[in-house]
């Protein structure tokens, strides 16, 4: 048998005939003619599929293997071509890819980095080896372990949330002290009431339900008693307070920078006289050795002018 392409349509003849006219109902000879299921169904192949039923009698085939097709009549946009899914990705009617949690990409074949949805707890730093694989570097985080998720310390700072109190227990266990908190729970991290809501105004949540301090009331010690001043109206009476005490202190300031620059040029005053003093005690001390130095020498001269004439009287 020989397929031809007639009207879009593919008709078989034996390959020893040579069909004198061709029509859309098959190859036809002068004496005998016939036709196939892909001549009279209306449901042919698409996208250029071809149709491989041999006789009227086998029902319709259609061979999608060099179209991006596949299905009954190549209708299905995930053919077998190389633009399948790979990876173990499932192809949908609309010719798009659903991958696994390792893969990604058109056509599943980009390897997803491990990195990327953060495994490293604690500010680890994670680092990719290879596709699928990673390790963490904990660094000097007091966490170690492959996510650094085993702590060096049975109390390290984040363990207990909201402002509770850590106590180790021996070297590896440790307890959360959550009153005054507001909190509940192993880590202080849950609410109240089986709520969110945490107990108001230094409240403790004891056997889920808060108990309040003498100051405050209510289901989250959220009211302060009337008797008592509010924040707000503790506030406002010592804001004045505040005020005076500033405006005190930036007195004492002013004075106390005063009283310093005063002491200072008081005592550059005293040091200046007491320089001109001993410079002017000098002055006159070199004076009264000059003068008696001068005295001195003419006494000296004196005497020599004197024995000069004694020496000259007595030659006479």
């Amino acid at each position: 048998w020989r397929s031809i392409r007639y009207n879009n349509q593919s008709v078989f003849c034996l390959n020893d005939e040579h069909p004198d006219k061709i029509s859309a109902f098959g190859c036809e000879r002068t004496s005998t003619s016939f036709k196939t299921r892909c001549d009279t169904s209306n449901n042919t192949c698409q996208n250029e599929g071809i149709c491989t039923a041999v006789t009227e009698r086998e029902p319709i085939q259609c061979d999608c293997t060099e179209t991006p097709y596949s299905g009954t009549y190549c209708t299905d946009n995930c053919g077998s071509l190389p633009s399948h899914c790979h990876n173990g990705g499932n192809c949908t009617k609309l010719g798009f890819c659903e991958c696994t949690s390792l893969w990604e990409g058109p056509l599943c074949t980009e390897a997803i980095n491990p990195c990327l949805s953060n495994p490293c707890q604690h500010n680890g730093q994670c680092m990719q080896l290879k596709i699928f694989s990673f390790i963490c570097d904990c660094g000097d985080s007091g966490w170690f372990g492959e996510f650094c998720h085993i702590t060096k310390y049975p109390c390290p700072t984040d363990r207990c949330m909201n402002n509770g109190q850590c106590k180790a227990v021996g070297r590896d266990n440790f307890t959360c002290n959550c009153l005054k908190t507001g909190y509940q729970g192993a880590f202080c991290e849950q609410g109240c009431y089986d709520t969110d809501y945490a107990c108001k105004n230094g409240g403790s949540c004891i056997d889920n339900q808060c108990w309040c301090n003498s100051l405050t009331k209510g289901d989250f010690c959220e009211i302060i008693e009337n008797k008592y001043l509010s924040n707000s109206q503790i506030q406002k009476e010592t804001s004045p307070l505040k005020i005076w005490l500033i405006i005190g202190l930036c007195i004492v300031s002013i004075i106390i920078i005063v009283g310093l620059i005063y002491s200072r040029k008081k005592l550059f005053k005293s040091r200046e006289h007491r320089r001109n003093s001993i410079d002017n005690e000098f002055n006159y001390k070199s004076n009264e050795k000059q003068n008696h130095d001068n005295i001195e020498s003419d006494s000296v001269s004196i005497a020599l002018s004197q024995a000069s004439q004694n020496t000259k009287f007595i030659q006479e």
